[in-house]
Parts: structure tokens; C-alpha cells; sequence
């Protein structure tokens, strides 16, 4: 059957209002990127989006699990501004 996964960036409301718009405008591109890339790789269809949050449709509940798992990788080794970054709440934790 089909697995549903909607992703969402975490407190991004108050991110959009502590930072620049250009940083954010930034850090929205490189999560949209990084999320669709990973999306293509296990084949789902993206059949929405509401704000920074992607509604996507999996063939298997393996796949989605495997696009999350890999998501998540991947944005923590995402090249984010040095203003988002200097946020605590937004520093990787390892």
C-alpha cells in the first residue's frame, strides 16, 4: 500500500522572524532541495506542499522510512548559513 510522510522544518515561524529574509530564503532553498532530491531517490510523488512542509506519497512504508532516515542525514550535512547556524536551537547535535 502507499505510505504518506509530511515533513515539516522545525520552530521555522520564529526563524523567519529572527533572521534576514535572504537567510531564510537561503535556508528555505537548500531544505526544499535537499527534501525533493531525497524524494526522487525513493521514487515518491510529491503531491503537496503547505509552507516549509512537503506531503508526500511512498510505494512502500520501506521507502518512506528509508527517504526519512536519509533526509535527516543529509540536512545535517547541509552547508546552512553561518546566521542560522549561530542560533543555538539550529547548531547539529551529534
Amino acid at each position: 500500500g502507499t505510505t504518506l510522510v509530511v515533513t515539516d522544518m522545525q520552530d521555522s515561524t520564529p526563524l523567519y522572524e529572527l533572521l534576514d529574509a535572504h537567510v531564510m530564503d537561503a535556508v528555505s532553498r537548500l531544505h526544499d532541495a535537499t527534501i525533493r532530491e531525497g524524494a526522487r531517490k525513493y521514487g515518491a510523488y510529491e503531491f503537496g506542499t503547505e509552507g516549509d512542509s512537503f506531503l508526500l506519497a511512498f510505494h512502500t512504508a520501506q521507502s518512506a522510512v528509508l527517504f526519512a532516515a536519509e533526509a535527516q542525514r543529509a540536512l545535517l550535512g547541509c552547508g546552512w548559513p553561518p546566521e542560522l547556524l549561530a542560533i543555538d536551537a539550529c547548531r547539529p547535535g551529534w
